[in-house]
């Protein structure tokens, strides 16, 4: 299960640097003052969201989910990207996602206003005391989402029999500059290990498009 940390980070820092030399073009303002992409990557699809007020691309083949999957609990579910056949596979319904996926969502589930390091620490400790292996990679404070500074964990667990890579980036939500809040907004990765030489570029590639744009929420 043990991926090498430098070997995972390399293949994050090259689908920045192909980012940064053109591999998306120009970006133009619209009518409204938003950022918005005016082309995109071929085999890519803009998904623009006005009520939390962000935009991504998204490879064109892949299912597009809308809307909360569980009311009720404390996640809302803003948009989920799957890929079609065994990629995007659900082995139960304990998962919102399936083998791969990609997804944005808010998270309420603290109890008292925390910092982001807080919030990580709660996620970290509770992965830990999962029943599932749990591996550590990166731990970080001063990642960026978009154009603001964002929180990032990059850790592997495993979910029955299966090992999954995810990586999650996220920021206080609504006020990202809030030095402390109950509710954060995440922008997530999952994927399975025997798919992560395909899949983890595609999610990287996403993850460096996101743009935020105006917050309607």
């Amino acid at each position: 299960m043990k991926y090498k940390m430098n070997t995972i980070k390399l293949v994050i820092t090259l689908s920045i640097v192909l980012v940064s030399v053109g591999l998306f073009s120009y970006l133009v303002t619209n009518s409204y003052g938003q950022t918005a992409f005016s082309q995109v990557r071929d085999g890519f699809q803009l998904y623009n969201n006005t009520e939390y007020g962000f935009q991504i691309l998204y490879p064109q083949d892949w299912n597009v989910v809308e809307g909360d999957a569980e009311l009720g609990d404390y996640i809302t579910n803003i948009v989920t990207f799957e890929p079609p056949g065994e990629e995007g596979k659900h082995h139960s319904g304990k998962f919102i996602c399936g083998e791969v996926c990609f997804a944005i969502y808010t998270d309420h589930q603290m109890l008292i206003e925390s910092t982001p390091q807080v919030y990580l620490d709660e996620l970290n400790n509770g992965l830990k005391a999962g029943k599932g292996d749990y591996n550590l990679i990166e731990y970080n404070l001063a990642s960026k989402l978009g154009n603001k500074k964002a929180f990032e964990m990059l850790f592997e667990d495993e979910q029955g029999n299966r090992d999954y890579i995810h990586r999650e980036l996220g920021i206080p939500y609504p006020d990202s500059d809030a030095y402390e809040s109950k509710n954060f907004f995440i922008v997530a990765s999952k994927i399975r290990d025997k798919y992560t030489d395909e899949m983890l570029p595609l999610s990287n590639t996403m993850i460096d498009s996101f743009k935020f744009t105006e917050n309607k929420k």
